[in-house]
């Protein structure tokens, strides 16, 4: 007759079993981090030469660097893309210095990574030293994303890659611009199908495409998040994408991560409060951080 565990035995290798799995997760987490420094640290020596290469041409480092656009001057490409940090909670965070014979790029690493010690650094024409600002998002940062309205100083203009956000409770952050991110055709709206109405009121979204593209750790708001703050969002809109009858009409709705059983979106109104609408209408959204 085979004996069989007790149950001290038992607690035990669950105990086993708990500690390996922490273990486990710890190590796959330290070599995220790991694999986020060294793409960091990649980033920063591509930024330095394509910045090199732009004050060769133009004798003067640019205004503003916006992550993914490219940096060119003359009708030259230094970068094709300019990166951002890994994380969305953190930025590189770009200023021209000297009256554009000088910058400074602020970053920060996890952990130790080619020779560097965790913390914050600063990159300049010359070296990579200690110290800087680091490149970590407060709320109340420009976040730097595709289709921002504003540009790095937080003025207004076409496609300038930020978005202005704030915090309106000490758990959640808010765009404060309508989301712009993607194509015009493929996976937005433009309200009347004219591309400078994204550029000025954001896209037009269904929810299985705002679900998509908000910012990398931003997410749809639900309902009640919306009511709670619609006030103060300053939110305007043209309007939305009616699909029932093929046509754009007002008054404007936001998108919600919320819907009914059978899928069908919930869409918010600040004078009308939520309604069902149908899967494939379209409206703006603001993305909001749990911080």
């Amino acid at each position: 007759m085979k004996k069989a565990f007790t149950l001290v035995e038992l607690l035990v290798v669950v105990a086993i079993i708990g500690l390996l799995s922490t273990l486990s997760v710890v190590a796959l987490n330290s070599a995220r981090a790991k694999a986020r420094d060294s793409r960091r640290l990649s980033d920063i020596k591509q930024l330095r030469t394509a910045l090199d290469m732009y004050y060769d041409s133009a004798g003067t480092y640019p205004d503003s660097l916006t992550s993914g656009s490219p940096l060119s001057y003359g009708g030259m490409i230094f970068l094709a893309k300019v990166p951002d940090d890994p994380l969305s909670s953190q930025n590189y965070n770009y200023t021209k210095t000297e009256g554009g014979q000088n910058y400074t790029i602020d970053f920060t690493l996890e952990t130790k990574s080619a020779g560097y010690e965790p913390g914050n650094y600063q990159a300049t024409p010359y070296a990579i030293i200690a110290g800087g600002g680091g490149g970590v998002f407060h709320c109340g940062d420009l976040l730097a994303y595709e289709g921002g309205p504003l540009d790095s100083h937080g003025n207004p203009t076409e496609d300038g890659g930020y978005y202005a956000t704030q915090d309106f409770s000490p758990e959640r952050c808010w765009l404060m611009n309508n989301l712009n991110a993607g194509e015009m055709g493929s996976n937005k709206r433009c309200f009347e199908d004219k591309p400078e109405n994204c550029s000025k009121e954001g896209g037009l979204y269904t929810q299985d495409q705002a679900l998509t593209l908000c910012p990398p750790d931003w997410s749809l708001p639900t309902v009640e998040e919306l009511a709670a703050v619609i006030n103060n969002l300053g939110f305007s809109a043209s309007g939305f994408w009616d699909s029932a009858s093929h046509e754009f009409i007002s008054p404007a709705w936001l998108v919600t991560a919320e819907y009914k059983e059978d899928r069908s979106p919930i869409f918010y109104n600040q004078d009308s409060g939520y309604t069902v609408k149908n899967p494939h209408d379209a409206a703006s959204v603001r993305c909001v951080l749990h911080q």
